[in-house]
């Protein structure tokens, strides 16, 4: 079978030469002073930085997934994956075919969560050697940490967009990057809800199973080094 990579190949190179130590930090929201004319370009790194930590963000959690589903699922369940992603990326541009399609993910969050429910589950989970269970932990502890890290961009993207806005002068400057903040507010409260789902009804079995998961406290703490994941 075809292999695909999940990300682009620029990403993916970034990410095993030092994404790894990458932390999910955000911009304070930047003041901007109503009919002020704030310095653009000042406005624009603060939109970046928060559009930067969403994508970064969105890349971990869905290679996480990704992974999950291939330690926990079945093979009919990653070819379903494949032919979901080959289905949506079809009439794309060839560079975009390998950044994995939202229905992908959807798709991806709905067997994991069925395979939550599993009575078998948590004797699997015992049965996986060391390395699987090292797997399973940091592919698990990245979805709790994305979830951290939306639940953040839901507040500072939308605080961001409403303070901005405050000043038409400067929201006229700067319009193209402020609707990638827009698209941001919108999209993160789903990915919230999203991965909430998922990492609270994993994140019991597993620690049920016996198997040691601390989950993270800030989204200060660096993710952690998981392989990308190919169909």
């Amino acid at each position: 079978m075809k292999k695909l990579l999940v990300v682009f190949s620029v990403i993916v190179s970034l990410f095993m030469t030092g994404l790894s130590a990458f932390a999910f930090g955000l911009p304070s929201v930047p003041k901007v002073a109503q009919g002020s004319g704030s310095n653009p370009d000042e406005v624009r790194q603060q939109i970046a930085k928060i559009v930067t930590t969403s994508d970064m963000t969105t890349q971990t959690y869905n290679n996480s997934i990704l992974q999950l589903n291939s330690l926990l699922g079945t093979k009919e369940e990653i070819a379903k994956l494949q032919e979901v992603q080959n289905n949506s990326t079809k009439d794309v541009k060839t560079e975009e075919k390998g950044a994995i399609a939202g229905a992908v993910v959807t798709e991806a969050e709905n067997n994991l969560l069925n395979i939550a429910q599993q009575k078998d589950l948590k004797d699997k989970i015992s049965a996986f050697s060391t390395e699987q269970k090292s797997l399973l932990t940091d592919c698990l502890y990245n979805v709790a940490l994305s979830n951290l890290s939306f639940a953040t961009l839901v507040t500072d993207s939308s605080s961001l967009v409403k303070t901005i806005s405050s000043d038409p002068t400067t929201a006229a400057k700067v319009s193209p990057d402020l609707i990638q903040l827009k698209e941001v507010a919108a999209n993160t409260p789903k990915q919230v809800a999203s991965a909430v789902k998922v990492s609270s009804a994993l994140i019991k079995v597993v620690q049920s199973s016996g198997v040691k998961f601390t989950e993270p406290k800030s989204i200060s703490e660096t993710p952690k080094p998981v392989k990308n994941f190919e169909f």
